[in-house]
């Protein structure tokens, strides 16, 4: 998925699934930047894109990469350092947490809907306590 940025605004969604830098950190299963993607020819295919730069780390779910967090920019950043990129990979570690946690609570409110019509249903089928027998 993909953050863009226009203005102050942000978006996230689904996007670059032909991005090479994007698919070899998936693949590599850990963080990887490139500072300006026209000079590295290992990218000459992707060159035509206007990103220059890209950076991103993998988001990771019960061992599964399923997505990165990454930044993607038109111009290159030859400033951007290992500390930033630490700092992506707990940006993406944040993200894995987020999306667990948004899975726990819909568990969660499942098991609960599912608790209750149990108990609806048991109601329904007890006589009364207060019928002599």
């Amino acid at each position: 998925s993909a953050m863009i940025r226009t203005g102050n605004r942000f978006f996230v969604g689904l996007a670059f699934p032909d991005c090479q830098p994007l698919q070899y950190t998936i693949h590599a299963r850990q963080p990887f930047s490139i500072h300006d993607i026209q000079a590295d020819v290992s990218f000459a295919p992707w060159t035509a894109s206007p990103a220059r730069f890209y950076s991103g780390a993998p988001i990771f779910l019960n061992g599964y990469v399923v997505g990165t967090f990454c930044l993607i920019d038109s111009r290159p950043r030859p400033d951007f350092t290992k500390a930033h990129e630490i700092q992506l990979q707990q940006m993406a570690v944040l993200a894995a947490q987020h999306i667990e946690n948004w899975s726990l609570r819909q568990e969660m409110e499942r098991l609960e809907t599912a608790r209750r019509r149990a108990v609806s249903s048991s109601e329904k089928r007890s006589p009364p306590d207060d019928v002599a027998a």
